[in-house]
């Protein structure tokens, strides 16, 4: 059990680091956006990036590899890449760019408060909760996922630059939805929709 917090410069880390079962690793650094050390959380384990409070770049921009098996709960504006494993990633606070690399199966859940964006797969689905926003692809992208529920009060948004593939948003979702909250739909590039038009 217990708490560690990594603060400071941590560029330099490159030692493996694993969160036991009952512990919380605390990521924030003044300085992470390089640092090589590799990340195992263990089921019943705890990764927090950031706080409410802290700047950028309390994580690796692009971790070695993460293996999460327990939860990693994210309160800082900053990427996710690299990250496999069941467990779950929880979105506390600000914006969480999916980035590449991913290959983890466990649940997204998106709180009050806090996006996901990014164009990414999601084979373990994504639960956007009262006052959550999604946000399919960087710009216009694909978000592939399995379940999807989209809670009272989310969002989801997206953006239509034109009718061709690659020119809007998709959210693809392989296992079932239950859709109670809100579609905001953007027009981006100059794109004015005409009567008629379809998006496949």
């Amino acid at each position: 059990g217990g708490q560690m917090l990594i603060s400071g410069d941590a560029n330099a880390m490159v030692s493996p680091i694993t969160v036991a079962a009952g512990a919380t690793l605390l990521m924030d650094a003044s300085d992470a956006a390089t640092m090589a050390s590799t990340f195992e959380i263990n089921p019943g384990g705890t990764l927090q990036i950031g706080r409410a409070t802290s700047a950028s770049n309390v994580f690796p921009d692009a971790p070695t590899s993460v293996l999460n098996n327990g939860v990693i709960r994210i309160f800082d504006d900053e990427g996710i890449a690299n990250v496999a494993g069941a467990g779950s990633i929880i979105i506390e606070h600000e914006t969480t760019t999916l980035g590449s690399g991913n290959t983890f199966t466990g649940q997204v859940v998106v709180n009050n408060g806090s996006t996901v964006r990014g164009a990414a797969s999601l084979p373990g689905g994504v639960v956007v909760n009262s006052g959550g926003f999604l946000a399919p692809g960087e710009d216009v992208g694909t978000l592939a996922i399995g379940e999807f529920m989209l809670d009272v009060g989310a969002t989801l948004g997206l953006e239509i630059g034109g009718v061709a593939q690659g020119t809007f948003d998709q959210l693809l979702v392989s296992n079932g939805a239950a859709l109670a909250g809100l579609l905001d739909v953007s027009l981006v590039g100059g794109f004015e929709p005409q009567v008629g038009q379809s998006f496949d």
